[in-house]
């Protein structure tokens, strides 16, 4: 069952006595039910030209308004339908999805009062099942202790250069208008009693111990080369063409407290041995031989498996997998899973045989059982979350955390629930 209710307004654009455009504008919110009661939020505007006789400079004007009306509003310039905006992933489902519920919410606002999340990213649990939170534009991380009736929240981290700080300076102006800004990035727990958190801006990796207090004596600062290497052996690939930015992005570490990061801006995956030197046995496998092109297109998030780092591939639209000590593609250049994961995948994690990508452009988490050679897909959680980013496996059992992104929040899902959903599966679809 869907239902829109909704609030219209018309705006004349006149000059001289004479109407030239109408501007229309559109705020309300769609109700769904299955199982239960969903609802989203949506607004839009259309402009369109109403003069009589309508020429060539009217079009100009209207092309000039309606770009500063997509920049300045973080508008998506395609026409959208309510039902194509995403309404069939929460209301009508495929056959092979299933709609889950949270148990718990954290956050929901934004800003950066405590509660507030300004853009949650990466998230990651400590082994006594604390939860990590990055709150990337607020440059800061949080750290919830979830107790079976109540919950405690630490902010750790603000703006700046020193230990425990975190660069957010301007990088620059995508396309579509966004600005972007170097962030606090991937988090990854150390079984050693601590943990590491990317800051983009200081290119680096901050080292905090379980009480969330910073250790400089274990962070690791990062270098860009100017050259090619081998001119450069100890340092991060350089620029390759004119527009490249480094973006650390996604960060994992295996069993034997190695660092893997993901450079966005670079198309590359480093290895960071756990003395803080970059791994010289991993040779990332980064060009397909039979195109000559990058084999990683705007890599994201990453997840460790026994010999294999996963790495979400989002401008390729699929996932890649590579040898963790060598760097050599395991299986097809061309990854996995682009037949299910939409635009791309964003977070991953592993939990036993299941790997979860978060399908962010369908509102939904992917399954795929990697226990056999070629991974398979085994179905599709969709939820009531938009744009979602990071998640993250409890090691207690009780959780699955998946960071809301779009609604400023982070949403905790009954581990042992999603586990019995998986296996009554069965045979892989």
């Amino acid at each position: 069952q869907l239902s829109v209710e909704y609030y219209g307004y018309n705006i004349l654009f006149r000059k001289n006595g004479e109407q030239l455009y109408l501007l229309t504008l559109i705020s309300g919110k769609y109700i769904g039910l299955a199982g239960k009661k969903l609802q989203r939020p949506f607004w839009a505007a259309e402009l369109e030209a109403i003069a009589r006789p309508v020429t060539i400079k009217h079009f100009e004007e209207l092309n000039r308004i309606t770009d500063f009306l997509i920049s300045k509003f973080k508008l998506q310039a395609a026409n959208k339908s309510i039902y194509g905006r995403g309404v069939e992933r929460t209301v009508l489902l495929r056959p092979e999805e299933t709609l889950i519920h949270p148990v718990r919410v954290l956050g929901g606002t934004n800003g950066n009062f405590l509660e507030q999340f300004n853009q949650a990213d990466a998230l990651a649990f400590m082994p006594d099942g604390r939860l990590l939170a990055g709150d990337t534009d607020n440059a800061r991380f949080k750290i919830y202790t979830l107790g079976e009736r109540s919950q405690t929240v630490q902010v750790f981290g603000k703006e700046g250069s020193n230990p425990g700080e975190f660069n957010h300076s301007f990088i620059t102006t995508l396309p579509d208008g966004y600005r972007l800004h170097k962030q606090v990035q991937g988090i990854a727990v150390n079984k050693n009693g601590f943990f590491y958190v990317i800051d983009q801006g200081n290119i680096r990796i901050q080292a905090f111990d379980f009480k969330g207090r910073v250790l400089p004596e274990k962070s690791i600062t990062l270098r860009y080369c100017p050259k090619e290497r081998p001119n450069c052996p100890d340092g991060l690939f350089p620029t390759i063409k004119k527009g490249d930015w480094e973006s650390l992005q996604g960060l994992a570490i295996d069993s034997e407290g190695a660092l893997y990061i993901s450079d966005k801006g670079r198309n590359r995956v480093y290895k960071i041995l756990p003395d803080g030197r970059l791994d010289p046995a991993f040779k990332l496998q980064a060009i397909n031989k039979a195109t000559g092109q990058s084999i990683l297109d705007e890599p994201e998030s990453l997840a460790v498996h026994r010999e294999l780092v996963y790495v979400a591939d989002e401008e390729n639209g699929n996932i890649k997998i590579f040898n963790r000590r060598t760097g050599a593609v395991i299986g097809a250049a061309d990854g996995f899973g682009r037949e299910w994961l939409g635009q791309g995948a964003e977070g991953l994690a592993v939990l036993d045989k299941y790997l979860f990508a978060v399908d962010f452009s369908q509102n939904r988490i992917v399954v795929f059982d990697i226990k056999g050679e070629n991974p398979k897909f085994i179905h599709a959680l969709v939820g009531d979350f938009e744009s979602a980013d990071g998640i993250a496996i409890d090691p207690t059992g009780r959780y699955i955390a998946l960071a809301d992104q779009g609604n400023h929040r982070i949403l905790l899902y009954s581990q042992p629930e999603i586990l019995k959903l998986l296996e009554s599966k069965g045979a892989v679809k």
